[in-house]
């Protein structure tokens, strides 16, 4: 089973680490004698920065446990950690519970990774405390040049505690910012990040970006608390809790601001868009706020709260094709007194072609008067869950979801978001979770 981030050591010997195929290089900030060309722990640079400037294209930096940060005082807006003209792979020895990047705020004012280059891994830190003050910055780590080239992976990382703010409120993507196409983030917890413009945990600008397995929890932003996605994005297997998308007038997307791409087997939960000025009413899609040709696939979206659409709003004008299929849309509400239609879906403009497809929906209202086709939907029924009070959203035997959905060609080698195959009994299941025949009850 995938698990998210394996926390604890993973105790690697010197003969792995020599296995590559590339030259390794080492940091260690308590290494004996430092000193190029960084090739064993007994001279191992005192800094990433050091090592990483000195490696060469296909090496590997091995960085050991310590906490790793800018000793220099000052608001500079910089990069602590830039790596340019050499594709290399940034790797922990034993994971990020241990091994941390610092942005060392409130001493330095600067995000704590900048990759100008395509082809780089960062593999296994946790990446937190950096602080930038200038327009549409990432405090985090950011990846590539705007419609330039810089797909990157980040995997087994923890990014946290990052914030950019500035006084024309554009910050984008304080823990993330993926600039470039075809970049992957995986197995990553993407939590407690902040801005006040767009994606408070991951910014997505260009396409072909994949994100899976990863927890993205506790992020604000004033559109997309969770993630903002552009283009043909893919966010699967992941999950989307207590984000919050929050600034005067219209917010769009308290889990997930979405145009065009898709989002499979994510669970959607207690994701809010509020808004501290005007109508409540302009605050669109606690879970989800979608545009474009969009497709929601195996989702469970579930208690969430917005002043339009709890669960899901579509935002775009007439002619785009969304599609929602498998999908469980339910325990999702509105603020009171909210103007807006949609317990659980709403439109922004009338007449569009969204279609649903073996969907349990929580409010049949919400998809009347629309051009929108319900294939073998269920409405206002109780979905089975195991325990909603615990946010246990996996689906009891006795559920009307199981077995429900309607198979496609994805999911021949596709696994549910806790690993497990996502057809076991003949028929998909809908929702997040595939039903276990021998799960027990609660587990």
């Amino acid at each position: 089973m995938r698990k998210y981030v394996s926390f604890g050591l993973l105790l690697i010997s010197a003969s792995i680490l020599a296995d590559t195929g590339s030259t390794n290089r080492y940091v260690w900030n308590n290494s004996p004698t430092p000193c190029s060309p960084f090739n064993a722990w007994t001279n191992a640079a005192h800094d990433i920065q050091t090592a990483v400037s000195y490696a060469s294209a296909g090496d590997t930096v091995w960085v050991t446990n310590g906490i790793y940060t800018n000793s220099l005082n000052g608001s500079n807006n910089s990069s602590q950690l830039i790596i340019k003209y050499k594709a290399l792979t940034l790797r922990s020895v034993n994971g990020a519970d241990v091994t941390i990047i610092d942005g060392n705020y409130p001493y330095v004012t600067n995000r704590c990774i900048e990759v100008q280059i395509p082809g780089v891994t960062i593999d296994g830190f946790t990446i937190t405390n950096g602080y930038m003050t200038i327009q549409y910055a990432c405090a985090g780590i950011v990846i590539g040049v705007i419609d330039g080239a810089g797909y990157g992976i980040i995997k087994n990382c923890v990014i946290s505690g990052n914030r950019s703010i500035n006084a024309g409120n554009n910050g984008s993507g304080a823990g993330i910012q993926m600039l470039g196409s075809n970049g992957l983030i995986d197995n990553c917890v993407i939590s407690g990040n902040s801005n006040s413009f767009l994606g408070g945990g991951v910014y997505f600008y260009n396409s072909g970006n994949t994100m899976q397995f990863c927890r993205v929890v506790g992020n604000i932003s004033g559109t997309g608390g969770g993630v903002y996605a552009r283009k043909s994005t893919v966010l699967k297997n992941c999950v989307f809790s207590n984000n919050v998308a929050l600034q005067t007038g219209y917010v769009d997307g308290g889990g997930i601001y979405l145009t065009g791409g898709t989002i499979e087997n994510c669970l959607i939960c207690y994701n809010i868009a509020s808004t501290n000025a005007g109508s409540i009413s302009a605050a669109r899609g606690g879970g989800v706020s979608a545009g474009g040709m969009f497709k929601v696939l195996n989702c469970t979206i579930v208690k969430n709260v917005a002043g339009q659409g709890g669960g899901l709003f579509y935002y775009d004008a007439p002619g785009p094709t969304g599609s929602v299929v498998n999908t469980i849309i339910d325990l999702n509400t509105l603020y009171s007194g909210s103007a807006g239609p949609g317990v659980a879906i709403a439109w922004g403009h009338n007449n569009f072609d969204v279609s649903f497809t073996n969907c349990s929906l929580q409010c049949r209202a919400d998809v009347a008067g629309h051009s929108t086709t319900n294939n073998q939907c269920l409405f206002e029924i109780n979905n089975g869950f195991v325990d909603t009070n615990t946010g246990n959203f996996r689906l009891l035997s006795s559920s009307p979801c199981v077995n429900a959905g309607t198979n496609q060609d994805w999911m021949t080698n596709a696994v549910d978001i806790d690993g497990n195959r996502r057809i076991i009994d003949g028929n998909v299941d809908m929702g997040a979770y595939e039903f276990l025949p021998l799960r027990r009850t609660g587990q």
